[in-house]
């Protein structure tokens, strides 16, 4: 399961990342990395949540009722956390940029939104995936990473060549709304 993930996810950014540089240029791609690793950044401390309490707390429960009740209490605990550090985030986006970046970053600005927007969603999505992991749900997780990542490099296809570099930003959140619903 961990290398699908570890292959898959890396794969489709190495594809959208050419993408961009062959559709837009180098620094477009640059700015969509630069972002990433902002949302890569601050969600670490989500995810090594998830991974050190959640997943094996998931794992232990054997009925129906108390991982619907885990799965709650995730939600009220995780989701506001994500809710306040994206907000943190949107709001001193500019600060970020300078902090971190250059003033060629600028143009970053415009993708915070939507990529902040599908960092919600995503957290929201991986509070019942990992059930997937919790439960050994192999092939399903293997299937919906691969077919989530196909997807992720598809909708950055079309609407990067419709709307410019913040579709990589609209692709995202449309992935992970599509993930969502799909567990």
């Amino acid at each position: 399961m961990a290398l699908a993930s570890a292959i898959s996810i890396p794969v489709s950014h190495i594809l959208i990342r050419n993408y961009l540089t062959d559709t837009l240029s180098i620094d477009a791609a640059g700015l969509w990395t630069g972002m990433w690793r902002i949302s890569e950044a601050y969600l670490m401390i989500v995810t090594a949540t998830l991974t050190v309490y959640y997943l094996p707390k998931l794992s232990s429960l054997k009925n129906q009722h108390s991982i619907k009740q885990e799965i709650k209490n995730g939600q009220k605990i995780i989701l506001p956390l994500v809710v306040v550090s994206a907000l943190a985030i949107f709001f001193l986006r500019d600060w970020i940029i300078w902090l971190l970046f250059n003033d060629g970053f600028s143009e970053m600005r415009q993708l915070f939104a939507f990529q902040l927007l599908g960092d919600f969603i995503k957290i929201s999505s991986w509070l019942y995936a990992y059930m997937m992991l919790a439960k050994a749900k192999v092939s399903v997780f293997i299937v919906s990473e691969i077919l989530m990542s196909i997807l992720f490099v598809v909708f950055t296809m079309l609407f990067v060549d419709r709307y410019g570099l913040i579709g990589v930003s609209y692709a995202f959140a449309l992935n992970y709304t599509v993930y969502l619903l799909f567990i």
